[in-house]
């Protein structure tokens, strides 16, 4: 049963976080009920864009990249263990929780960069939905990239995929302290763009990217893309799919009714 104060699944395919789709056909839209997310012209004036699994369709290419590392030192790692234990974490954690070998976190992250470089540098993990919103978003805000990748394993995927024009700011793991789920990144990227944090619109795909935004105040959409609905329900608003109707939405900052 759906509370008194009812959120609005404003379009099919985007969801509201804590409505599912049974609950969804009971809903009906509110109107002048509808609120925007604290922006009092009610339009986002940035927007942030997580890299990997988010942008760069390339969850499968980083499993297949820590399963060929952990096979060359006699380990296994599993698809399922990977999106439990590894999706959305950084290359510290990662390795830590992976490898108990001794190598030095130097040598294990040249490994990964490398590897990482030759399956995706040529930007083929950006599907053309994906490119197809950056560039039209762009037309409206500018587009900052706020990954805990490295910035020269990213660089030459967004060449690779021709969105490099359009991306304003870039703020990678070399470019703060602390990784997601810390709030450096976005407040980083805040201050690149001049924006205010309350004035802008976050698209995550992990537990650690939403509550990095959530953390910095950013509004969050999360795409269950890398990992199931139930674990991202810190997320404002649920996204099946990257593309320009739902970049649209969020921009105009339609969610919620109150």
């Amino acid at each position: 049963m759906l509370s008194r104060v009812r959120k609005v699944a404003w379009f099919a395919g985007y969801i509201p976080v804590s409505i599912s789709r049974q609950d969804s056909a009971d809903i009906t839209l509110l109107g002048a009920s509808l609120h925007y997310w604290g922006v009092a012209s009610g339009v986002a004036q940035a927007l942030f864009v997580d890299f990997n699994g988010t942008l760069s369709d390339d969850e499968s290419v980083l499993y297949e990249v820590y399963a060929e590392m952990a096979s060359a030192r006699g380990l296994q790692l599993s698809h399922e263990q990977y999106v439990e234990e590894c999706a959305g974490r950084s290359d510290l954690e990662i390795f830590d929780g992976l490898f108990a070998s001794g190598e030095s976190i130097e040598v294990l992250l040249v490994e990964r960069i490398a590897r990482y470089a030759r399956a995706a540098g040529a930007g083929s993990t950006i599907p053309v939905a994906a490119r197809q919103a950056m560039k039209h978003a762009a037309e409206r805000v500018p587009i900052a990239v706020v990954t805990s990748a490295f910035r020269v394993e990213v660089e030459p995927v967004l060449a690779g995929a021709g969105l490099s024009p359009y991306v304003s700011a870039l703020v990678c793991a070399d470019d703060v302290a602390l990784l997601k789920p810390a709030p450096e990144c976005y407040l980083r990227a805040c201050d690149l763009l001049g924006v205010a944090p309350e004035d802008s619109v976050a698209i995550e795909d992990s537990e650690a990217g939403v509550a990095a935004a959530k953390g910095a105040g950013l509004r969050c959409a999360a795409v269950t893309t890398t990992m199931p609905a139930s674990r991202l329900g810190a997320a404002d608003v649920l996204l099946e799919r990257f593309d320009v109707e739902g970049l649209d939405r969020l921009l105009d900052h339609r969610a919620y009714a109150n």
